[in-house]
């Protein structure tokens, strides 16, 4: 037989091409996917516009579209229950120790867990998961997929949509060492991700809303982008080429990752220094449901492992749970898919911006001082809710503008305006931050649908399950958060307004998260007024910022015999 042409070299390739890869009408769907969600970046406001839902309605209509057009997952999972018990064998095969403990299907929609098989006494060790059976970029990464990777520069600054795409490419694999614990993974899971219009509105007034409609749009957006790149980059030694590319379980996959990665040391040097953290999937781990506590798992660098110990004394039958970290509810809603009452880690998150209408005089000292025009804060429980950050913003703002000019007559150096912001006492003119932060906190709770009466009394019903539950929940925190925050500081404006108050002690805070500032971002915010909102990153004019939000816990190192003391101090620091 003659050499084959190159066009009819194309034309086998292209036959090769899954379904959902080279189905001209879904491509036509994707490519307006991709140019809809390109479009539309979700702004800073804790309620959406008429605008926001328009483009939230109509991607949400492709995405429909799509799915439909793709039909069912080419590799569906079967039942959880009936992959247990492969499940048990592979981990037991392969080293993991768990005698005290067995899986369980737990009421309502929580899914799988842990129970104990025995009695269990705090701080005993219930569960060693080796190393070995950590699933990883490092285990599992082939050089066609390396290809990929070096191919599409969001895969090159977003580690876990490696890990969710390697998950994906081994759930199509027949042969993958992971079968066993790809089919326990979740079918179905209730982040916002898979909510429908009526479950978001459950969130009106929440700052979280913003960010629920952020995740739609920005896995809907990762997935336009990937399943364009993978059409030409049609390597037929992956699954995810030649079995499917779904957008269903591509939002499988990336759920996957979001509610349960989670960091370990990696070794890159005979040395064993752990320098570097991992992004992991940790079977069995990984089915332990979250209560409130104190974190007690690690991982043992004599043992490569991850051990996990009882937080308290258990009887048989009795269902073993580990602390997810001090994670507030929105971080739960948005990457586990629940919300915790009575959760005191819990927070609200804020935007406080300068207004354009404000005075050149704060502007030039907002630049100076090297704020952000619009910046997050968080709002926290307690007698002292409102972190440092947060009141020197304030206190900046609300300084009169005679102030700031003498400041600069007197040619104050940043070192001393910051001394003046930052000071550990609230003092007179404070007055004006407590009425600041009074009126600011009330304003906040007005946009929320429900009273807090109204929530109460919901949450003490039968009335509602679910995702519903977690909405309320949720909401309901945050307005027992925002309604103490304003007592608090009309409590501290009422006596600062004392006669012959000079100075109150400062009481710390209870910050129960803080969230990061990107200090060297200056631009202009365009709402009028200080503004108050959320809004999750987005990928404009080819630079990525955070479009894949994804909490993970950092596991903590056990002291390990074989490092001298210098290098434990820096393992430990970590």
């Amino acid at each position: 037989m003659g050499k084959k042409s190159r066009k009819q070299q194309e034309s086998e390739a292209k036959q090769k091409l899954c379904h959902a890869l080279s189905d001209k009408g879904v491509v036509r769907l994707i490519d307006s996917l991709l140019e809809r969600t390109s479009k539309f970046s979700p702004g800073s406001t804790a309620n959406p516009n008429a605008s926001t839902w328009e483009e939230y309605d109509a991607i949400v209509k492709l995405v429909h579209a799509i799915e439909q057009r793709q039909g069912p997952s080419p590799m569906p999972l079967p039942p959880r229950k009936d992959s247990v018990d492969e499940f048990v064998t592979w981990l037991t095969s392969n080293g993991a120790k768990f005698e005290k403990v067995e899986i369980m299907e737990c009421p309502g929609a929580m899914g799988y867990g842990l129970r104990a098989r025995t009695s269990i006494k705090e701080e005993d060790k219930v569960l060693e998961i080796p190393n070995s059976l950590f699933f990883s970029k490092e285990k599992v990464m082939s050089v066609e997929m390396e290809g990929l990777v070096r191919l599409e520069p969001l895969l090159s600054a977003m580690p876990n949509l490696v890990l969710a795409l390697l998950l994906l490419n081994e759930r199509y694999s027949l042969s993958s060492f992971w079968k066993p614990y790809i089919n326990v993974l979740p079918n179905s899971f209730n982040l916002p991700l898979f909510f429908n219009k009526e479950d978001l509105l459950e969130l009106q007034g929440s700052p979280v809303l913003m960010e629920c409609i952020s995740q739609v749009r920005n896995i809907a957006r990762l997935y336009a982008i990937l399943h364009k790149q993978l059409r030409a980059f049609s390597n037929f030694s992956l699954p995810i080429c030649t079995v499917g590319f779904h957008l269903i379980d591509f939002k499988w996959a990336v759920s996957c990752v979001m509610s349960r990665q989670n960091k370990v040391p990696v070794s890159r040097s005979l040395s064993h220094l752990y320098k570097e953290n991992q992004l992991v999937l940790i079977p069995l781990w990984d089915m332990a449901n979250h209560t409130q506590g104190r974190i007690l798992s690690d991982f043992d660098t004599d043992t490569q492992a991850c051990i996990s110990y009882s937080m308290s004394d258990l009887s048989p039958g009795d269902e073993f749970r580990i602390f997810y970290g001090p994670r507030g509810n929105g971080d739960m809603i948005l990457n586990q898919g629940f919300a915790v009452e009575d959760n005191e880690y819990d927070y609200v998150k804020i935007w406080i911006g300068v207004s354009s209408a404000s005075n050149d005089c704060i502007k030039r000292m907002v630049k100076r001082l090297r704020f952000t025009m619009l910046s997050t804060f968080s709002v926290a429980q307690g007698d002292s809710p409102f972190n440092e950050e947060l009141i020197a913003f304030v206190r900046l703002l609300t300084t009169p503008e005679e102030e700031m000019k003498k400041w600069e007559e007197e040619k104050r150096t940043d070192e001393q305006i910051k001394e003046i912001l930052n000071r550990k006492a609230w003092v007179q003119g404070d007055q004006r931050v407590m009425e600041f932060l009074e009126k600011r906190c009330q304003l906040l709770q007005l946009p929320y649908k429900t009273t807090i009466e109204e929530d109460k009394e919901l949450l003490a019903s039968d009335r509602v399950t679910g995702r519903t539950r977690n909405s309320i929940i949720l909401r309901l925190m945050e307005k027992l958060i925002l309604k103490n925050a304003s007592e608090v500081a009309a409590s501290l404006k009422a006596k600062l307004e004392g006669d012959g108050v000079e100075e109150i002690a400062w009481k710390g805070t209870n910050d129960a998260k803080k969230l990061k500032k990107d200090d060297d971002k200056l631009e202009e915010t365009k709402d009028e007024g200080v503004t108050a909102s959320t809004e999750n990153g987005k990928l404009e004019n080819g630079k990525m910022e955070e479009i894949m939000k994804i909490e993970e816990t950092e596991l903590p190192l056990k002291e390990s015999k074989n490092t001298d003391d210098a290098e434990q101090e820096e393992a430990d620091s970590k």
